[in-house]
């Protein structure tokens, strides 16, 4: 699943099941952010807006 955290974020939600497993094995979210080249941050390019 991915969401719009915000103008200036996306989070990824994973999950990684077993064959069979009642529960995922792994779970992990990622955020991501854009920085411009001084690392601030900056929103996130249209191509990536939903």
């Amino acid at each position: 699943m991915v969401t719009q955290g915000s103008d200036y974020r996306m989070i990824w939600t994973h999950e990684a099941w077993r064959k069979g497993g009642k529960k995922p094995s792994v779970s992990c979210e990622l955020h991501l952010a854009c920085l411009d080249r001084n690392k601030k941050l900056i929103p996130l390019p249209p191509i990536l807006n939903r």
